[in-house]
């Protein structure tokens, strides 16, 4: 099953925030720096899924500091 690129909404901007910023000390303390944009993967369908039950791959281009 495929899906389309789309605006996610508020409440999952909201719930993206606190990983991201977890994401963004492992990489420092790890003797990285983040390149780029990150960007979001969605498994799961939220047609279908419950909210509490979908997840979410964050990946974030990195390089030595």
């Amino acid at each position: 099953m495929a899906f389309g690129r789309g605006r996610r909404s508020a409440a999952a901007s909201a719930a993206a925030a606190p990983p991201i910023a977890r994401l963004h000390e492992f990489v420092a303390e790890q003797g990285y720096e983040l390149c780029g944009r990150h960007h979001e993967i969605y498994l799961g369908d939220p047609r279908r899924t419950a909210p509490e039950r979908l997840k979410t791959v964050l990946r974030h281009p990195v390089r030595r500091a």
